[in-house]
């Protein structure tokens, strides 16, 4: 945010010490100075000053508004330096009140682009070599809408002083179809108090007039080589962007995702394979916009689901395998691409992670009864995991149990003897609930009983601490955690489906 304001700045100061000159060279032009006596710059600048009127600030300012890239900073800072002159046709109110109607028009067009076009349509022109054309990527509106959802309706006002956003606010103002009233009205206030920021410079500017004439030929040449630098560096973010949409990306879904171990894994497993790919992290809020959320990551392989999504996810899948039908539930998705289409196929890797993990940390043939701890998505996987192994079981729940697989926390605290394996698949002892057990009676834990904590951050939890006390065989869930990750892996490098 601070490069950015700084940038903002720098490109202020200049258009006004651009401005400055092209006024000076005018007020100086004699029979002998005549226009081709100008520099380039000074010719440009000359045209420029000439031609800036009020129709001009507002068609700059709407232009600026839109989604194409340009700089308000040369439009209001060179308009107010010209209307402090004694001989100008403008007065510094008028700039600012024009140059907010501009802003208003232009933003009024995105809100009604993003409001009609939707957002798979917007996303998908920001990743088109149109959009590129434009500076336009699916970052820079994703990072507009996440500002959108963070303050609400009051970003279309505040977001009007962010460099970085000000242009773009107004596309998730459109897309989550805010009261175009209020849109107005906030739109407005924050354009206004921005193009008045940028008068005040102008208007200061003015009264440096003759030291900016002192230096202009200096001034002129750094203008060029701040202009060089700035083509090299848009030269050398779109080299860096090429490169970066080449790797290939995973990522994990669900929330909180704080906790997870799953974006150290696999960036130290590319890193140490020397694999071009990387593994982000998506806290979403909700599912609803998963769709979008591919189509905006061209190099998205496949992703991890977890808590609490492993069941909604279902229902925006094309297609699950036979494993993760059984579980009724999904961790694992692979992205198939063909052409424009997306197909999404579910996968259940937890399936395979626990039962692997169960038989290597204990000896099954002493495990005749099993009991899971929480009745949540995953605990259907262990259920189907402990089926398949001919291991009785039961799921404890807060609940009225549904069926005769199911049992009350308080009856299980009165047979706690009868199982040997105790399976904890709720969340507790995982942040936020670092310092919590599942509500089971741990006086009664013997040394015989084998403890299964799902959980692999922390290492250890409550429920694992107290287990070992008793004595009791355990293990937390970070090998699980490794098995159904490479399994993944191994679904994701799959070229063709079976």
């Amino acid at each position: 945010m601070f490069r950015k304001l700084i940038i903002t700045i720098v490109i202020a100061s200049f258009a006004l010490s651009v401005s400055a000159q092209g006024e000076t060279k005018v007020e100086n032009t004699t029979a002998k100075a005549t226009t081709e006596d100008q520099s380039f710059v000074g010719k440009v600048t000359s045209w420029y000053m000439n031609n800036m009127n009020y129709g001009t600030v507002t068609l700059l300012m709407a232009v600026e508004s839109s989604f194409i890239p340009f700089p308000s900073e040369v439009v209001v800072p060179p308009a107010a330096y010209k209307a402090t002159k004694p001989d100008s046709d403008m007065n510094v109110i008028l700039v600012v009140v024009f140059a907010t109607l501009g802003a208003l028009i232009g933003a009024t067009i995105n809100y009604y682009l993003a409001l009609w076009l939707g957002r798979p349509i917007v996303y998908k022109f920001a990743e088109s070599k149109l959009g590129h054309l434009f500076l336009l990527d699916s970052k820079k509106i994703e990072t507009a809408e996440k500002y959108f959802d963070k303050h609400g309706k009051s970003s279309t006002l505040i977001g009007r002083l962010v460099p970085a956003v000000r242009q773009l606010i107004s596309i998730p103002a459109g897309l989550a179809k805010m009261n175009i009233a209020t849109f107005l009205a906030f739109t407005a206030l924050g354009a206004g108090l921005w193009n008045t920021i940028l008068a005040i410079l102008g208007y200061v500017a003015a009264g440096q007039s003759d030291l900016i004439d002192k230096y202009s030929s200096e001034l002129s040449y750094v203008l060029i080589v701040l202009g060089i630098l700035f083509v090299a560096y848009l030269v050398f973010k779109a080299i860096k962007k090429k490169k970066t949409d080449q790797v290939r990306t995973y990522a994990l879904v669900g929330k909180p995702l704080s906790h997870s171990f799953s974006q150290k894994y696999f960036r130290e497993k590319f890193a140490t394979l020397g694999i071009e790919a990387d593994y982000l992290l998506k806290e979403l809020p909700t599912l609803c916009h998963i769709r979008e959320m591919i189509v905006r990551m061209p190099t998205l392989q496949g992703f991890n689901v977890t808590m609490p999504y492993k069941k909604d996810i279902l229902k925006y899948l094309d297609t699950t395998d036979n494993v993760a039908k059984q579980c009724g539930n999904v961790n694992c998705v692979k992205v198939i691409r063909a052409g424009e289409g997306i197909q999404l196929k579910g996968y259940n890797t937890d399936l395979y992670g626990f039962s692997t993990a169960l038989k290597e940390r204990f000896d099954l043939s002493s495990i005749e009864r099993a009991v899971i701890l929480g009745s949540g998505s995953v605990s259907q996987t262990i259920a189907f995991a402990l089926k398949q192994m001919g291991i009785d079981y039961k799921i404890a729940t807060r609940q009225t149990p549904s069926d005769d697989t199911c049992i009350s926390y308080e009856r299980l605290n009165n047979s706690l003897g009868d199982y040997q394996l105790i399976i904890n698949s709720t969340p507790c002892g995982m942040h936020p609930l670092e310092n919590q057990i599942p509500p089971i009676d741990c006086n009664k834990l013997q040394s015989w009983h084998k403890v299964f904590d799902l959980i692999y951050n922390p290492e250890t939890t409550p429920l694992l601490q107290i287990a070992r006390q008793k004595g009791c065989e355990t293990t937390n869930g970070y090998r699980m955690l490794v098995l159904q990750a490479e399994q993944s892996w191994q679904i994701w490098q799959t070229d063709k489906e079976k």
